[in-house]
């Protein structure tokens, strides 16, 4: 193969991958789910708030 054509053909195949990534549909995105209802930070424990 010309060294010209096989820089052609190897631009247009890196465009089409860049491409096909880009235009690739992402999964939706959605909240946590609600386990403990006051776990402020996401720990996993019920959130203890500092009184004065």
């Amino acid at each position: 193969m010309h060294p010209k054509r096989r820089s052609i053909v190897a631009g247009f195949t890196t465009a089409l991958a860049a491409a096909a990534l880009v235009a690739a549909p992402a999964p939706p995105a959605s909240a946590a789910p609600l386990g403990i209802s006051s776990d402020f930070n996401g720990d996993g424990y019920r959130g203890r708030g500092l009184q004065r």
